[in-house]
């Protein structure tokens, strides 16, 4: 068994997903955050690394320490036993903590920041996720708050810094690697998307009879928009109620062989597959439909380039970035970070 080391995109899940699912951590005090417990004694440790002159803290360590060990032993504390899995950890926790300390370096380095409405958003889902911790008046319980903060080894401050470095990671990113494409690019996309891309509305259903109840409706005169209200199952519908906009591959082959056999304004027959029964309306793919989406594709390719540029820059500095370590470092292991 192996604890292997992570992507950056990971560093940046558990910071911002790992938090909200509570029974995931142990009940520890913050307390305990910057500190470790050897032959029953209390250590306070203010710092675990120093990464380029840039101390990590211990709060920081902790706290991808015991997520990642709680996640992987399940509660079963005699799986660190084995020396070399601990080592492991051990290991995989510096990668993280480093790649986030050399993060936050280049952004202060740089002059990154959250934008207004990056902050605003993040502010949002900071609210958002203390309505949790509110009774029926809407009085915010702190205490219940901090308790759940607390096991997942978090505090209110450490949790909203985590909570802001997706935002500082993209922007960095977007600054060292622009994402840029020329007119002709935009020009020769849209052609493409004009040519090999359809929209289509549809309506799914869970059993025959009902999709057979949904033609009948049809037949009879009734809107196609109405029944999806009525009828559809697929939640997807609700941000895209002007249909999905998808080439062949982006559906399942049932799917898009049925939506691709249809004229625009024609409603298919029942369209069985895995996800149940489908009636589908072909609708126009107008070019406004088409810019967007094309001017998306490019984005997303753009961006995808920009990241795996960005990934290779990062994993360089931290091949070469200089570490430091506690006096302490030798003493952490499951049975002292707690």
């Amino acid at each position: 068994m192996k604890i292997l080391k992570r992507t950056l995109s990971l560093v940046l899940a558990l910071a911002l997903t790992l938090t909200l699912f509570a029974g995931c951590g142990k009940n520890s005090g913050s307390d305990t955050a910057n500190q470790i417990t050897v032959d029953g004694k209390t250590i306070n440790v203010p710092y675990a690394l120093i990464v380029n002159g840039n101390k990590v803290s211990m709060d920081l360590f902790r706290y991808f320490y015991l997520t990642m060990k709680t996640n992987y032993d399940g509660g079963d504390e005699t799986v660190w036993d084995d020396e070399e899995l601990t080592s492991q950890l051990l290991e995989a926790t510096e990668s993280y903590v480093v790649s986030y300390a050399i993060i936050e370096a280049l952004c202060d380095e740089y002059g990154i920041t959250l934008t207004e409405d990056q902050q605003a958003e993040a502010d949002s889902y900071k609210e958002q996720f203390k309505t949790m911790y509110s009774d029926e008046d809407g009085k915010f319980d702190k205490d219940a708050y901090n308790e759940y903060l607390e096991s997942m080894y978090l505090t209110e401050g450490l949790y909203e810094r985590l909570l802001k470095l997706e935002y500082l990671s993209e922007n960095l990113q977007h600054h060292l690697y622009p994402v840029e494409y020329k007119d002709e690019e935009v020009e020769a996309k849209k052609q493409d998307v004009a040519d090999n891309y359809l929209k289509a509305k549809h309506i799914l259903v869970e059993d025959e009879a009902t999709a057979n109840e949904v033609l009948n409706k049809i037949a009879e005169g009734a809107s196609f928009d109405d029944l999806i209200s009525e009828y559809n199952t697929d939640a997807g519908m609700e941000s895209n109620p002007d249909g999905y906009i998808f080439t062949e591959g982006d559906m399942v082959d049932a799917f898009y062989e049925a939506a691709t056999a249809l004229s625009v304004g024609e409603i298919s027959g029942i369209v069985p597959t895995d996800y149940g029964y489908h009636i589908i309306m072909r609708v126009e793919l107008t070019d406004e439909d088409v810019a967007s989406t094309a001017e998306d594709l490019i984005a997303d390719a753009k961006d995808s380039e920009s990241s795996e540029e960005f990934t290779a820059f990062l994993e360089e500095q931290i091949d070469s970035a200089k570490i430091e370590y506690s006096k302490y470092y030798d003493k952490f292991s499951p049975k002292t970070i707690k």
